[in-house]
């Protein structure tokens, strides 16, 4: 999936008049709103279309040919910069308020469990699961590699965290990451070395 500040400045101008537009838009609205060429801005839409940013649809025109409106789709509406972290952080300090350590890490435990449920479908049988895991943690954005220790037991290291801002303020947010790996693996694993401690990664192991 692209990011927005993938996309050029342009890509990010037409993004955005889509954004504020109440109706889909026709090549010619782009070009006298925008003052980007019409050839520019087809080449533009193209590849946001193919993106699947921006979807495009026939629109009757009065006395003439039906012309192409374009508007945003849900992952279009979706790329739009946020600041998650800054509403997960100020969640997690109400929560922390009214709650004891106990109560919070298991809620932790709980939501890795259900994103876990939610995310089985993905394991195919017959396929090596703990490959099977990184290619669902890649999805949730994570970069992970997949070492073998000397006695042929593999692991996971995940080279960044989705939520490290909160994880550095808080670590009992790496329970959901412990709960929803061992979820899936089937099998309870451990942080070894955690970027939250001032590790250089996140390294699950399963218990022995």
């Amino acid at each position: 999936m692209i990011k927005f500040n993938q996309l050029n400045s342009r890509q990010q101008q037409i993004l955005r008049f889509l954004l504020y537009s109440e109706q889909p838009i026709t090549m010619e609205q782009l070009a006298s709103k925008t003052a980007i060429s019409r050839a520019a801005i087809g080449k533009h839409m193209d590849l946001l279309i193919s993106f699947k940013l921006v979807a495009s649809q026939l629109q009757d025109s009065t006395g003439g040919r039906p012309s192409r409106a374009f508007e945003l789709t849900d992952a279009g509406r979706a790329i739009f910069p946020k600041q998650y972290h800054l509403f997960s952080r100020a969640l997690l300090s109400a929560i922390s308020q009214k709650l004891d350590d106990d109560s919070i890490t298991e809620i932790l435990t709980e939501m890795g469990a259900q994103l876990a449920t939610q995310l089985e479908h993905q394991l195919n049988d017959g396929q090596d699961k703990m490959m099977a895991v990184r290619k669902i943690m890649a999805n949730l954005g994570y970069e992970t590699v997949q070492p073998t220790d000397e006695a042929g037991e593999q692991s996971l290291i995940a080279k960044n965290c989705v939520f490290h801002d909160l994880a550095i303020n808080d670590e009992r947010v790496c329970q959901l990451d412990i709960s929803l790996i061992s979820n899936l693996l089937g099998e309870p694993v451990y942080l070894k070395e955690c970027m939250a401690k001032g590790g250089k990664h996140c390294h699950f192991c399963k218990l022995k």
